[in-house]
């Protein structure tokens, strides 16, 4: 896609809060109004594998798996982030812990 100049702007970055571990099984969906939605979206196989892959990562950065997701989409040079996504890279720094991708620095990075 970068190479043909198209990036993407991604709105659901925590496809509805399922990538921070908000919901992790069917009992969850009553956490919100669209629980069920979420649930019924991402509660699969896969959606596992990816909550197991970022609990493993946020484990050893001792950061929050929505960090480490977040750090991913802004790593990469085609993904524009929205106001939303800005606002929680941005609270998410708050929340203690380093930025996955560089341990060395402090807070997530974000380009602009």
């Amino acid at each position: 896609m970068a190479a043909h100049g198209v990036g993407v702007i991604n709105y659901y970055a925590l496809a509805s809060d399922f990538l921070s571990g908000k919901y992790r099984a069917k009992e969850d969906a009553g956490k919100s109004a669209r629980g069920a939605t979420v649930i019924e979206r991402y509660l699969n196989a896969r959606g596992m594998q990816i909550l197991q892959a970022l609990d493993a990562i946020s484990e050893a950065y001792r950061v929050t798996p929505a960090q480490i997701a977040l750090a991913w989409q802004m790593k990469h040079p085609t993904m524009y982030r929205t106001d939303c996504q800005r606002n929680v890279a941005g609270a998410a720094r708050g929340t203690g812990g380093g930025d996955p991708v560089n341990p060395q620095r402090r807070g997530l990075s974000h380009p602009g």
